[in-house]
């Protein structure tokens, strides 16, 4: 996707909107406007303001309907001046910057490991893999609330969540991968827009800490089936045959 010069003017707009310059013009339009409407009116003798002496009474009286409607407006146009501001910057708050960085759509796995602790309780499940033992396993929870390039602390794997119908499927000892979308530019042109290596580095970062994997559990094949049942019987044979030299078989 490229940037263009009128996303960039939108996004320039939005940190305008979102300075401390926007509320400075929102306090004036108040100030203004407060001040107009009661200036005419007092000068006008009412209807809100009236002059208080036998000269102005009966003018004041008269006056309220030939001021009502000029009024009227001097109390709308600061309103619709503040909704117009307002409305447009929640318009240019979803301006983009250039060097916006999101989750890519291609999927990567990143680890392989195996279950050891279920929680049922709490949604989490506990991962082992060839970097994480069992003293400090990957900690997976149902729905889990991913990491975001603003998160102030990045840890390994923080963000790793599992689908609710993948942890009904999971008992200890199971295999498992986790898989990432890994954090790519949006814009194929940011770095013609200013300096992007803060966001260079939150790449890289975010990318090496594998943050927001999913977990999927790994199916065993036929083969990996027939070992085990395999093992199941001469087990069983085993356990067996120990039960009958021991004396107590039937």
């Amino acid at each position: 996707m490229e940037y263009t010069k009128l996303n960039y003017l939108l996004f320039k707009m939005g940190n305008l909107f979102n300075s401390k310059l926007f509320m400075i013009v929102v306090a004036l339009v108040i100030i203004i406007g407060v001040t107009l409407f009661f200036v005419y009116d007092y000068k006008n003798d009412g209807p809100v303001l009236s002059r208080p002496n036998d000269h102005n009474e009966q003018k004041g009286k008269h006056s309220k309907k030939r001021n009502g409607k000029t009024e009227i407006w001097l109390a709308v146009i600061p309103v619709i001046i503040l909704l117009v501001l307002f409305g447009t910057r929640m318009a240019l708050s979803h301006a983009s910057a250039p060097d916006t960085i999101v989750p890519s759509k291609t999927e990567k796995k990143v680890a392989t490991g195996k279950v050891v602790l279920v929680n049922n309780s709490t949604g989490k499940v506990g991962i082992t893999t060839k970097d994480r033992k069992d003293d400090n396993p990957i900690v997976a929870r149902v729905n889990n609330i991913p990491v975001t390039p603003d998160t102030p602390l990045i840890s390994s794997y923080a963000g790793t969540s599992i689908s609710n119908k993948q942890f009904l499927s999971l008992t200890v000892g199971d295999n498992v991968k986790i898989n990432v979308h890994p954090y790519e530019w949006l814009y194929k042109n940011h770095d013609e827009y200013g300096n992007d290596e803060h966001a260079s580095h939150v790449i890289s970062m975010l990318n090496q800490a594998k943050v927001n994997g999913e977990v999927i559990k790994i199916k065993a094949d036929s083969h990996t089936k027939k070992n085990s049942n395999k093992n199941l019987k001469l087990n069983r044979a085993k356990a067996q045959n120990a039960t009958y030299s021991s004396g107590l078989g039937y």
